[in-house]
């Protein structure tokens, strides 16, 4: 978690973990320039203490990333409303353990508002 663009570099120790680079450039797109820091929500309690959800807000959406040792079920701002990349409007999403994922203030492929 360094530099200005790190939080979201597309990088990871397997394959699998990777996001395809031929992706990379309309997430990026999609989701503008950041719009503020990084930002980490500690898990307080239990056998999970010290693990944290970490997200960041981009102009067009935010991303997640959940490290907290357990299922997340992540409640999203009200103030705007945000899609899922399937193109769904949401509320929350949920995210599994070392899972990492994003949300838009536009529909996907529709081009920012």
């Amino acid at each position: 978690m360094r530099g200005a663009n790190f939080f979201f570099a597309p990088q990871g120790p397997r394959v699998a973990d990777n996001v395809p680079f031929s992706q990379v450039e309309r997430i990026q797109r999609d989701l503008g320039a950041p719009a503020g820091e990084m930002q980490s929500t500690p898990e307080d309690r239990g056998p999970n203490e010290g693990y944290c959800l970490y997200s960041r807000p981009y102009q067009n959406g935010i991303v997640f990333l959940n490290l907290t040792g357990k299922r997340k079920t992540i409640a999203l701002p009200g103030d705007r409303v945000f899609y899922a990349r399937s193109g769904q409007r949401v509320t929350q999403i949920v995210l599994d353990d070392l899972q990492g994922d994003y949300v838009l203030t536009h529909q996907p492929g529709m081009g920012a508002p």
